[in-house]
């Protein structure tokens, strides 16, 4: 499910701050609600929470605005390993990383990319936005998540309150010893530039 609004439909990729984003808007007096889902599973055996364009009724796209937010995919490796470590990582999750786990980060992120040597982020993401962004209409990033949304929903033209939205306090946040633990070699940090190569020149560039 994506949730929606009469003038926008926002997607939630794991780990960019669609969980803040969710609560953001409630708080902000942003009424919305949830899509329906076709029938077939996500390509990344995501739950429903985690809708692709491709997963949601043509119907429920046609006259709203697509957001959709990214992140930089070192940190996204650092705070999807770091969230897992926390709850507890089973290799028989149905999420491609969880089976390709390390309970060592550098060894986790080889691991990945040794599977995803054209980049395990950057094919995640484009299920989303499309190798040429051509499946949404405004992708913000993780890192300014605040500004971002703030300029998508007036993109969208819809009514909020900014100082409501902008006290939201951070979601999901993992503690710092995990963070701490994320610690990736000078090769590792290359390799993933490498393969990520498509993220990191169409939104870091």
């Amino acid at each position: 499910m994506a949730i929606l609004t009469d003038r926008f439909i926002l997607y939630h990729i794991p780990k960019t701050g669609g969980t803040w984003g969710k609560v953001a808007l409630k708080n902000a007096g942003v009424e919305y609600r949830y899509t329906k889902t076709m029938k077939g599973e996500h390509p990344f055996n995501l739950k429903r929470a985690h809708s692709t364009p491709d997963n949601v009724p043509a119907r429920a796209k046609e006259g709203r605005l697509g957001i959709t937010f990214v992140r930089e995919p070192e940190a996204w490796y650092r705070s999807y390993w770091a969230f897992r470590s926390r709850k507890g990582a089973r290799r028989d999750e149905k999420f491609p990383a969880d089976g390709l786990w390390s309970d060592d980060f550098d060894q986790f992120v080889n691991n990945i990319l040794d599977a995803y040597p054209q980049g395990f982020v950057t094919t995640l993401y484009q299920y989303y936005t499309g190798a040429e962004c051509e499946k949404v209409d405004f992708i913000g990033r993780q890192e300014y998540l605040l500004s971002d949304l703030i300029h998508a929903l007036d993109a969208a033209g819809e009514s909020f309150d900014e100082g409501k939205l902008a006290m939201t306090p951070r979601r999901n946040a993992s503690p710092n010893k995990w963070k701490e633990a994320a610690v990736l070699t000078p090769e590792t940090q290359q390799r993933i530039r490498e393969c990520e190569h498509w993220v990191l020149e169409t939104f870091y560039a």
